[in-house]
């Protein structure tokens, strides 16, 4: 008999198990880009948990003093949270998220997009052309983009900025 590799799981308990192989998978893929250096950014979205007015979490790259780490932008609707986690810790913090209320994942890295999307009984995971050709910048203090240039002549004239460009 041939076995239907697309074909759904017939009762809850394989459906769980379904759902939890989909996450390992997506982790062992976080993983595997960590020590390939090809991750880029992870975005994890769709909340459906406990905790009032979150959103969603970006999690980037970042080098720091102590080497490198994960940076995890937590986003409410009212202000966001940074924490910086080591990488192995990194990893466990978002197979705990994905357990506990996000229902959509998106790994961006320099070799292909991974996207998890969970359902109440299902999972699916699909996997696309990358979205970053190169690595973005790494440094802990990136330099803050401005909408409005600091040397502009009338920000000297209405005395916001000095003779320098300096506010």
């Amino acid at each position: 008999m041939i076995k239907n590799i697309f074909a759904r799981p017939a009762n809850c308990a394989e459906k769980l198990k379904f759902v939890n192989h989909q996450i390992e998978k997506f982790i062992a893929e976080i993983t595997r880009s960590l020590a390939a250096e090809t991750f880029v950014k992870l975005t994890l979205s769709n909340y459906k948990g406990e905790v009032e007015h979150l959103q969603k979490i970006s999690i980037r790259m970042v080098e720091m003093k102590k080497g490198k780490r994960l940076a995890f932008q937590i986003r409410y609707s009212t202000r966001d949270i940074v924490k910086n986690f080591e990488i192995d810790t990194s990893v466990e913090k978002v197979r705990t998220y994905l357990d506990n209320g996000f229902r959509s994942a998106h790994l961006f890295t320099t070799e292909s997009d991974l996207q998890l999307t969970l359902g109440k009984k299902s999972a699916r995971l699909t996997k696309g052309k990358p979205s970053f050709s190169s690595k973005p910048e790494t440094s802990h203090d990136r330099t803050k983009k401005y909408l409005v240039d600091s040397s502009a002549y009338y920000l000297k004239a209405l005395g916001i900025t000095t003779e320098n460009g300096q506010v």
